[in-house]
């Protein structure tokens, strides 16, 4: 089963927003998903309804007497994207979308082919915003960055999807499917190890990245160095607009900006200038 990369506090935050009538609608689409892990969502899902059922309680009850084809001719996901979603919500919903609409062609079961076009209308309008966000395939291609989590191991290329939950100025889907597929290889759908269990569960932080510094190559220190700011810089200012109080956030603030310093260090013990880039020079060069 592959992974999906959003963490259940951010799927939180991403069902929260959504009325009962799109969770409903949500539930459904998450029945036609079979390529997909779903334990982390359908739990965030379950203690989600149990918490708006209490304020809902009667639209709740009424939605519960809804036979199956009343629920799927009520069904609308076209709306969700257009929320003020985070970059990792929208890639998370579409990857959602993309296997439920694959699911419901192959098995062409009428009674849910007729919500595909809803399904199609809330992925364009996703695919569009994420095409608007700055191609990072200027500064790195594939292979290189293929190259690159290669030199991670397993649980490292997993840490970096706290990375990338807060980017929302580079577009991350690639980087991710890249990283997913490295990952992949590296563990062939095996159980973790014990001490792969420890360091992912007990011992790992983001700040033990920089153990890897010497292994990288100077494209890659700036290509990180890049990417690290822009996380860090959007980790702050999701914490801001969210008005989040969590000491798990702000121990990964901390650990990305020593990454980054160590990274910049290492640049520096190399005699390597870094300069990120801007919207002045680098940025004009973009493929959107």
């Amino acid at each position: 089963m592959k992974q999906l990369n959003l963490s259940y506090d951010r799927i939180r935050q991403l069902l929260e927003t959504c009325t009962i009538d799109q969770l409903d609608s949500l539930d459904i689409l998450l029945s036609q998903v079979k390529s997909y892990d779903l334990d982390i969502i359908n739990s965030a899902f379950i203690n989600i309804m149990r918490e708006k059922y209490d304020k809902y309680k009667s639209e709740l009850e009424g939605m519960r007497s809804y036979d199956d084809i009343t629920r799927i001719a009520n069904f609308d996901v076209s709306t969700i994207p257009d929320y003020d979603l985070y970059q990792c919500e929208k890639i998370f919903l579409k990857k959602l979308m993309e296997d439920a609409i694959k699911n419901i062609n192959e098995t062409k079961n009428p009674l849910y082919l007729g919500i595909v076009p809803n399904i199609e209308e809330a992925l364009n309008r996703i695919n569009y915003s994420l095409n608007d966000l700055y191609n990072i395939g200027f500064m790195m291609s594939d292979e290189e960055l293929e190259i690159m989590f290669n030199k991670f191991d397993a649980i490292e290329i997993k840490s970096f999807n706290n990375i990338f939950e807060t980017m929302d100025m580079y577009n991350t889907e690639n980087m991710i499917d890249i990283a997913n597929k490295v990952y992949k290889e590296k563990t062939h759908d095996r159980l973790l190890t014990y001490d792969e269990a420890v360091k992912k569960y007990c011992s790992f932080d983001i700040i033990d990245l920089s153990t890897k510094k010497k292994e990288l190559s100077e494209n890659e220190l700036k290509f990180l160095c890049d990417i690290l700011e822009e996380s860090f810089l959007g980790l702050m200012h999701y914490k801001k607009y969210n008005d989040i109080k969590s000491e798990k956030y702000d121990k990964l603030e901390v650990s990305l900006s020593n990454l980054l310093e160590s990274y910049k260090e290492e640049l520096d013990a190399r005699n390597i200038y870094y300069d990120n880039y801007d919207d002045d020079n680098a940025f004009k060069f973009i493929l959107k």
